[in-house]
């Protein structure tokens, strides 16, 4: 029997830390979830839709950005103090 992929509204919890990151991906999951069961296609939701993809890809490569910058100030100063995830801490952590 063929197993059933994971709904992303249980992935994002488990594979998304940022909270801006998580909450703009819950809320693109939702909207784009009453797409698929109700089919509402309103110029506004679609729009509203595409823009919460785009703010949360935007976020996840700001994101990205910054742990590397942190990944670069660490490896030159492994004093620094490290997140979670093992980044350098810095002032907007």
């Amino acid at each position: 029997m063929k197993k059933r992929p994971t709904p992303l509204r249980r992935l994002i919890p488990t594979h998304v830390a940022h909270e801006t990151i998580k909450e703009l991906a819950h809320k693109a999951a939702s909207l784009g979830n009453e797409f698929v069961h109700y089919h509402i296609y309103q110029k506004a939701e679609v729009r509203d839709l595409r823009n919460l993809i785009d703010l949360t890809w935007r976020w996840i490569e700001l994101q990205e950005q910054t742990d590397s910058v942190n990944a670069m100030r660490r490896a030159s100063d492994p004093a620094l103090p490290k997140t979670a995830n093992g980044s350098a801490k810095s002032s907007h952590d």
